[in-house]
């Protein structure tokens, strides 16, 4: 399974360089059955086609990761219920989703006080590094009976000991698909991973929605 993964991932980086569309939408459907692939192996398969022409890449991308099929992208079937699409949605992070692919590299990653985020064009990561907690045999002294992960469509509140952790609480730049997200403590390293996936697909200047329009400066 593994290595017809990797050859797949192989013949859709080749059909993004040459822009094929219906190769592309052939091979997406292939890797959807097959599975056995990360976030970084499909990353890898579209570098080469970046690093290329990433405006160009960027803009195949977003036009054309919809091929894939409907399952993968209709959130609003009806008939389903909340709990079907959890088990569906919220995957496992080695798991990847194909709504996720590089975005430009003066936007993929920045960091404010303790928190850090990053992002693909599908999705955004905040990170936390988690220290000072009570509880002397866990890393960071924090654990997840500590920590309440509050999200909606538009916005985020992350609370600590009950008490709202301003990095990480706050409306959020656009919109996100509540359903698709989940969060995890790295227990290595005592870093609390927020995963969200947004509804449109496309950089984003800043995690956080200011008043006016106006983007927080990075």
């Amino acid at each position: 399974r593994r290595t017809r993964a990797l050859q797949a991932l192989q013949a859709l980086g080749t059909a993004v360089e040459r822009r094929n569309i219906a190769e592309f939408a052939e091979v997406l459907r292939r890797l959807h059955v097959i599975g056995g692939y990360s976030d970084t192996d499909l990353n890898r398969a579209f570098a080469g086609a970046l690093d290329a022409d990433p405006d160009g890449t960027e803009s195949f991308l977003a036009e054309h990761m919809r091929s894939a099929p409907a399952s993968m992208w209709d959130h609003d079937v009806a008939g389903v219920s909340e709990a079907d699409w959890e088990s569906q949605w919220l995957l496992p992070a080695e798991v990847v989703c194909l709504r996720s692919f590089p975005s430009c590299a003066e936007l993929q990653q920045t960091s404010t006080s303790e928190a850090t985020w990053q992002q693909s064009l599908g999705q955004i990561w905040l990170t936390y590094k988690l220290q000072g907690g009570p509880r002397a045999q866990v890393p960071g002294g924090w654990d997840a009976e500590d920590i309440t992960v509050e999200m909606s469509q538009k916005g985020l509140k992350v609370s600590l000991a009950g008490i709202p952790m301003r990095e990480l609480t706050g409306e959020l730049a656009e919109e996100i698909w509540r359903k698709d997200s989940w969060w995890a403590i790295e227990e290595g390293e005592a870093t609390l991973v927020v995963t969200m996936f947004k509804r449109k697909l496309r950089s984003w200047a800043s995690p956080w929605h200011v008043p006016g329009g106006v983007h927080l400066r990075r």
